[in-house]
């Protein structure tokens, strides 16, 4: 492989590759943009071994690339009453060979992953959507996307959600101890945490030995939920469903609350 010297000790290889010496001997290699890191001068080694081994290491670099992702971490806050948030995670082929997705997993039934195309090509863009339906989730959750290639990688992804809470509970179970005596009802306050006026709709008791009633303190943000055992002398349970009106284009939501006599 014939070098073509040029001042300061530079020249061009046949292929097109650009080579630089600086004082202490250390040689530099460059093509299209691709800068190789410093290799030291070895001893009774030649400049043109030299040269080779910088050429393998410079192909070998490009060639095992493999795709590079914009981010592999992403952050967002969900609105009030959104029931579900979507991602995108966009790669670029960065290596000279073909790569492809051989399969990409989740980490929860909750979330799914779509790939807008499968094989990529060197230098092309492309880009992995994932979805997360909240359900009854509130609070932050993060979610993985496991990525495998042809090259033998595997990447993961995450997908981090703050999902506000709607409406908050001092407590989400009360107990009452068996007794021949009459039961004091139990109070809790339904306190809306976001800026959005969102309606409690109804208030349901899957058993009838537990009443509960619910007073407006500030429609839309603030209740007050009384629950009244009608008898105590005997082991009951049950749960109050508290259903919150739905925001456009959402499922209703449901909190639940437990109610013990022991």
């Amino acid at each position: 492989m014939d070098v073509a010297q040029g001042h300061g000790g530079g020249g061009r290889t046949q292929l097109g590759l650009e080579m630089n010496m600086d004082s202490a001997g250390k040689f530099y290699l460059a093509k299209g943009g691709f800068n190789l890191p410093v290799i030291r001068p070895i001893p009774g080694c030649s400049e043109m071994i030299r040269l080779i081994l910088i050429l393998f290491i410079a192909l070998d670099s490009q060639s095992h690339a493999g795709l590079a992702w914009e981010s592999k971490s992403i952050k967002l806050k969900a609105e009030p009453g959104q029931s579900s948030a979507t991602v995108e995670f966009v790669f670029r082929n960065g290596g000279a060979g073909v790569v492809e997705i051989e399969k990409v997993s989740t980490s929860c039934g909750c979330t799914t992953a779509t790939i807008d195309k499968k094989i990529i090509a060197p230098g092309e863009k492309g880009s992995i959507k994932g979805k997360f339906d909240f359900g009854p989730r509130e609070g932050i959750h993060t979610k993985l996307f496991r990525v495998l290639t042809s090259d033998g990688k595997h990447e993961t992804l995450h997908f981090t959600v703050d999902i506000p809470t709607l409406y908050q509970f001092p407590a989400k179970l009360f107990v009452w101890t068996v007794s021949d005596g009459k039961a004091k009802p139990g109070v809790c306050r339904l306190l809306n945490q976001s800026s959005k006026s969102i309606e409690i709709q109804s208030v349901k008791s899957s058993n009838p030995v537990f009443g509960a009633t619910l007073k407006e303190v500030r429609p839309g943000f603030e209740y007050e939920l009384t629950i009244t055992p009608t008898e105590a002398s005997r082991s009951s349970r049950s749960i109050i469903t508290i259903t919150a009106e739905p925001t456009p284009g959402n499922k209703p939501k449901v909190y639940k609350i437990y109610t013990v006599i022991r």
